[in-house]
């Protein structure tokens, strides 16, 4: 019983030594075991590395949007997000935020919020919107004009027609 004691009261005492001394020979055991496929990794990097090429850097060129004056002279006034633009004409705020990028006015962040170009300033401003569960985000209010930049005057139209032949069948039916 008392040997017991003494060798319970030494592994206590020793313990992290005998930790580190495991860890150590099984991991010794480890990397004799596994040896080859150790190998392979560095004689794989090896390879990598002396057949590496030299990258250049791919300089993205976006094109700088043509606002004209006339838009410019006669904007609304009316603030509306990419939603309540896409709600207005019955496109999906994505089309729309894709519609902006594509006409130079925003950027898309990596992480998935959009900035304003120096052109794109001149139609909308940033924003901050805190939802009902205060939460706090950035978001971009666009001058009503905008659509006049990123739609044509035919698309403007065909949008136009489309809702008026809605609008004539809702009437006929709610009579």
């Amino acid at each position: 019983m008392e040997i017991k004691k003494t060798v319970f009261k030494w592994v206590k005492e020793h313990k992290k030594e005998l930790i580190f001394s495991g860890v150590t020979v099984m991991g010794t055991i480890l990397v004799v075991k596994n040896w080859n496929s150790i190998k392979g990794i560095f004689k794989g990097t090896k390879k990598i590395a002396t057949t590496a090429a030299k990258v250049e850097p791919v300089i993205e060129k976006v094109p700088i949007p043509n606002v004209s004056n006339d838009i410019l002279e006669n904007l609304t006034g009316n603030k509306l997000t990419a939603t309540e633009l896409g709600n207005k004409i019955w496109y999906s705020a994505q089309a729309i935020n894709k519609r902006i990028v594509a006409a130079g006015l925003a950027t898309k962040l990596p992480g998935g919020g959009y900035s304003l170009t120096e052109v794109g300033r001149l139609v909308g401003e940033p924003t901050w919107k805190t939802t009902w569960a205060g939460y706090s985000f950035s978001n971009i209010e666009w001058d009503e004009k905008v659509l006049e930049i990123i739609f044509s005057v035919e698309e403007l139209q065909e949008i136009s027609n489309k809702q008026k032949i809605a609008q004539e069948i809702f009437n006929t039916h709610a009579a």
